[in-house]
């Protein structure tokens, strides 16, 4: 009977406590609300078991401190989260939780931890607009939206927010960045100079907006380097000669990337920083830690070995800072869970730093400001700190603070979206034409400037020209099917007619600076060839004339030079050693009989006295080039592919690995 009666006693127990609330876990947040002393919020998980809400109180006591209360609140019969303050700490700390009921002060549950430092994270928002020269609708359509997207942003665009490190937290004002020199462009086109300059002093240099010194979305791979270089003149010295500014950031967006000739480039011309906001798609992978383990910030260091920029990147598609919503809680869980994983290293890999930028925009976006989700924001939270800046606030923020920590990497980059330059060949066959005739023209100009002062280069016009070669550079061609009608204007206008004009530019300015300085040229009696090298060291190179000559008379050697007539009217011949940056004359004679012809051409073979070359009657691909001075056979006999044989693959998928494979018959 006794035994009985302790059976049912301890029956009775149990019942009593399954009305009790049962600790599951404390979880550290990211977010520190206002207040003194700091303190900050964790998830208290628990479990009622029984059927009624039960009021409890939370306090919490550090190593070597008195406790101090956490929370109060009521747990609903089952599971729930609430949150609880913990002081903040500055390393890792023993801690002691305690839970009371409100009610009679009942002990229920006592937990202990070790405490550990949390990040002060800043975060800084980008706002933009993505704009393609090619996509979202007629280009000068888009002209006229982006003009009027400046003027919004005006009206949106507040002063100034103190600077992260200032102690003071920001005011939740917006912040416009005009993503490209583009937008300088087409605002001065559909407004005037003189509104732009007004833009300039009002809301650019007193930090209410903020100017990037990219021309656009250029496909910094596609340059040689005189055009690489003249894509920074824009954003440094035009910036700083015609309006005063200095554009430290250097911003590609969307596929393409920057080439490790084009780091030498930008920071050559003064740029600091580079910020790569690519796209999640269309990339195999390669804008994801996961794929290319390349740091999310890192110094990259040029190729001459001196010169770097901090260079950073992120994805601009698809991004949610969290708290930049109109539903506050809501966002500051999901900026828990993101900040989260990016101290894990999940997201971005390693990343040891408190600031993150976060550019939150898409293609053509209208300029719209959540004055009341950021403000309320600013008041409640202290941590993380959440302020609509620019790249170049981040950048200087993360210079100041880690530059000494921050790895440093040097060789290329990926090139998003290379196969681009293959879209139409004839057009870029005429923009790379125009791209070395521009720098010739420019230096014939220049001499015969010195020449003869009343002679005005051509400046403006190879200005346009290199404007263009950038227009047709960047990267929206309409690849994607089926291409809308605007695309497919664009790729005309933009693209394809662009690289026609540079070339007439680029031809027009060769024929004024020549024709200026043919004249100061001293040169004998009878026709006389001018070769002139653009390069900054002597050349020996193969030279084309669109004429027909018989023969040369080198005037440094007095020797004749063979030459070698082909079809169309024109002739080749080798100039050797022409100084650098200067020219050599070669007087044009009709007595010279040319180089000896030893060609040979049947059905599917072709030599001379240096090659033997073979082809495949029936596909036309090359079977066998001989090179007879070195007795060597330069094609791989052994290839599954011949040489010079036109392989096409279709893919299911824009980045499907299953693909059918189409060529002729081998």
């Amino acid at each position: 009977m006794h035994r009985r009666c302790l059976l049912f006693v301890f029956s009775l127990t149990s019942t009593l406590w399954s009305d009790e609330v049962r600790f599951l876990r404390l979880e550290p947040t990211v977010l520190f609300p206002h207040g003194q002393p700091l303190r900050q919020i964790a998830r208290l998980s628990l479990i009622n078991e029984g059927a009624t809400v039960v009021r409890c109180r939370v306090s919490v006591r550090l190593k070597d401190t008195p406790p101090v209360a956490a929370a109060e609140f009521e747990a609903a019969p089952g599971y729930s989260v609430h949150e609880v303050l913990v002081p903040d700490v500055d390393a890792v700390t023993p801690l002691e939780l305690r839970l009371t009921e409100a009610a009679n002060g009942r002990l229920m549950a006592v937990h202990r931890q070790d405490w550990t430092p949390q990040r002060k994270w800043k975060i800084f928002i980008i706002k933009s607009s993505h704009e393609d020269l090619g996509y979202e609708d007629y280009i000068f359509n888009k002209q006229r939206d982006i003009a009027y997207y400046i003027d919004l942003a005006r009206s949106l665009s507040g002063a100034r927010d103190p600077a992260p490190d200032s102690g003071e937290a920001p005011a939740g004002r917006y912040h416009y960045t005009l993503e490209s020199l583009l937008f300088q462009r087409n605002y001065i086109e559909e407004r005037s100079e003189t509104a732009w300059r007004e833009i300039v002093e009002r809301d650019i240099k007193p930090g209410r907006m903020h100017l990037m010194g990219a021309p656009h979305g250029i496909h910094s791979h596609w340059m040689d380097y005189e055009e690489l270089i003249r894509s920074t003149y824009p954003g440094r010295r035009e910036a700083a000669d015609r309006f005063g500014l200095d554009l430290k950031t250097f911003m590609i967006v969307d596929n393409p990337s920057l080439s490790w000739s084009g780091c030498q480039a930008v920071a050559d011309a003064g740029f600091r920083y580079v910020a790569r906001w690519g796209q999640g798609w269309r990339t195999g992978g390669h804008n994801d830690y996961q794929t290319t383990r390349l740091p999310a910030i890192f110094w990259w260091q040029a190729p001459d070995g001196k010169n770097r920029v901090l260079f950073a990147w992120r994805s601009h598609y698809g991004q949610a800072s969290g708290g930049y919503g109109n539903f506050i809680d809501a966002g500051a869980q999901h900026l828990d869970r993101l900040l989260k994983q990016v101290e894990a290293g999940t997201l971005l890999g390693p990343y040891p730093y408190d600031a993150l930028a976060n550019p939150e925009y898409a293609d053509h976006e209208v300029p719209y400001y959540p004055r009341g989700a950021l403000t309320e924001w600013a008041r409640r939270y202290r941590y993380p700190e959440i302020r609509i800046a620019s790249p170049t606030e981040f950048f200087e923020y993360m210079e100041a603070k880690y530059g000494a920590q921050i790895p440093v990497l040097s060789g290329d980059l990926n090139n998003f979206s290379a196969d681009y330059a293959a879209i139409d060949p004839d057009s870029q066959g005429r923009k790379r034409r125009a791209a070395r005739l521009l720098p010739v023209a420019e230096g014939l100009g220049a001499i015969a400037s010195l020449l003869n002062p009343a002679f005005l280069p051509p400046a403006r016009l190879i200005e346009r020209a290199f404007t263009r070669l950038f227009d047709y550079d960047e990267h929206s061609w309409p690849t994607l099917p089926r291409a809308s009608d605007h695309q497919l204007f664009n790729a005309q206008w933009v693209k394809i007619r662009e690289a026609e004009r540079a070339l007439e530019d680029a031809q027009k300015a060769m024929e004024l600076s020549y024709a200026a300085l043919a004249g100061h040229i001293p040169t004998p009696s009878g026709p006389v060839l001018v070769v002139f090298n653009p390069l900054a060291h002597p050349r020996t190179d193969v030279v084309e004339v669109e004429a027909p000559i018989s023969g040369l008379i080198d005037s440094v050697t007095g020797r004749p030079v063979p030459v070698e007539q082909i079809p169309g009217g024109r002739t080749v011949f080798v100039a050797s050693i022409i100084p650098a940056f200067g020219y050599k004359t070669y007087r044009v004679t009709a007595d010279w009989p040319g180089a000896p012809l030893t060609l040979e051409a049947r059905e599917d073979r072709i030599s001379n006295q240096y090659y033997d070359i073979r082809f495949d009657r029936v596909t036309g691909t090359i079977r066998s080039i001989f090179d007879k001075q070195l007795r060597r056979e330069l094609v791989d006999q052994s290839a599954a592919e011949r040489f010079n044989q036109f392989i096409y693959y279709e893919t299911k998928a824009r980045e499907s690995p299953e693909a059918k494979r189409h060529s002729p018959l081998q």
